[in-house]
């Protein structure tokens, strides 16, 4: 995949493009959760599963939200979400304040963070996309293969295991994954490398952040342990010195 380098007016336009020939655009969902400034070279991307909420109630669509984004902006700071039914202020949902804390943790600010979903179509939850699931990933995938070549990342932050599992499965993978003790459950926060483009590419895992809380007091050593994984991504040398994994 060669990079992609485009004025900054034009990438949106160009997303919007894809998301029409995707077959997802006229879905209920949302492509990015930051604004159109991050359309440009960065250190992170970000990734989640999919949009969650009810489409029958939150009604607005793929290419109707991509085309009224502002410049910067975050949907884990500035939006309001409704987990469970209940409205939380801007930024209040559990996923967006752990979102933030991770980013915190390495001085980013998700507003300055390209940030989207493995699924760009949004449901009440994993199963309820039945047997479209695959079919919407692999219609998906062809739009963030752009966006990876648009961004260059040199780390993807996955704040889903199934997220982090299926981007394992896409690139080569070091077959050395460290996993640490997330605080609960017996969960495990994890990471690896990937191979992208000839470039080596940290890849960061977390239980969904919807169900996990990772920013209580009892859990600082895991947000210090994953600065630590992630810290490396803004090394702007990491993918001249790394190596590739094996």
């Amino acid at each position: 995949m060669p990079e992609v380098t485009l004025p900054d007016n034009q990438a949106p336009k160009e997303l919007l493009r894809l998301l029409h020939e995707s077959g997802v655009g006229d879905r209920s969902g949302k492509l990015l959760y930051s604004g159109t400034n991050t359309l440009r070279r960065g250190p992170l991307y970000v990734l989640g599963f999919n949009p969650g909420g009810d489409s029958d109630v939150e009604t607005t669509t793929c290419i109707e939200h991509l085309a009224s984004l502002p410049g910067r902006w975050s949907e884990y700071t500035c939006a309001s979400w409704r987990p469970a039914g209940r409205w939380c202020g801007p930024g209040e949902a559990k996923m967006q304040k752990g979102v933030r804390a991770i980013l915190g943790s390495v001085g980013l600010d998700p507003r300055d963070v390209c940030a989207s979903n493995l699924i760009f179509a949004r449901s009440r939850d994993k199963n309820a996309l039945g047997r479209e699931k695959e079919d919407l990933k692999k219609a998906c995938w062809k739009i963030h293969e752009f966006m990876l070549r648009l961004i260059q990342p040199r780390g993807i932050l996955a704040i889903d295991n199934e997220t982090f599992d299926d981007l394992r499965s896409r690139f080569a993978c070091s077959p050395n994954v460290e996993s640490f003790d997330a605080g609960w459950g017996g969960w495990v926060c994890r990471a690896t490398a990937l191979r992208i483009d000839g470039r080596d590419v940290r890849l960061v895992g977390t239980p969904n952040l919807s169900r996990y809380t990772p920013y209580t007091p009892d859990r600082r050593g895991v947000i210090a342990k994953l600065a630590e994984c992630l810290q490396p991504c803004l090394d702007p040398t990491i993918g001249d010195r790394a190596t590739p994994p094996s």
